[in-house]
């Protein structure tokens, strides 16, 4: 039984044929795959980015306003400190204990203020505003006019944020 030359020919283009349209497949689904990592490479590039550009705003910001980083062990020293203050010239009371958050410890103080003036009241509420360390939030602000004068009564929250790890 004698073999055709032509196919020979013919059956071994065919398992050529086979073979790099195989090739091609795999190399198609390979590359569609190397495309799918690329985007998601380049998502995740802007993302990084846009993180590190708010980063740098924030840096700009620190340094612009002059704010201390603060260490945990001196956020708590400093934290205390304030609330100490605020008991002595205020007379304020602790309306909840100091607590210890995700980067920041924060405590609640209550005080009656008796101001002398409108001004007073603007004064303090604008010395309040401008607290940097620790921030101060008014949680609670309730006026009251008495026979003897305006008795105003704040609860504020002292946070002071820190730097984990440091």
């Amino acid at each position: 039984m004698k073999i055709d030359k032509y196919f020979v020919l013919y059956a071994t283009g065919l398992i050529l044929f086979v073979f790099l349209l195989s090739f091609y497949f795999a190399l198609s689904e390979v590359d569609q795959r190397l495309s799918q990592k690329i985007d998601d490479l380049q998502k995740k590039n802007i993302k990084i980015t846009d993180i590190e550009r708010k980063l740098n705003r924030l840096i700009d910001f620190i340094e612009k306003k002059n704010i201390k980083i603060y260490k945990e062990e001196e956020s708590l020293q400093l934290i205390l400190s304030k609330a100490d203050n605020f008991i002595k010239l205020y007379d304020a009371s602790i309306k909840d204990d100091i607590k210890k958050e995700d980067g920041y410890y924060s405590i609640l103080l209550g005080f009656d203020y008796y101001p002398n003036t409108p001004e007073d009241l603007f004064s303090l509420l604008l010395n309040l505003k401008d607290e940097v360390s620790p921030i101060v939030m008014i949680k609670k602000f309730r006026i009251e006019n008495l026979n003897e004068g305006t008795k105003v009564y704040l609860e504020v929250q002292l946070i002071q944020p820190f730097l984990k790890g440091k």
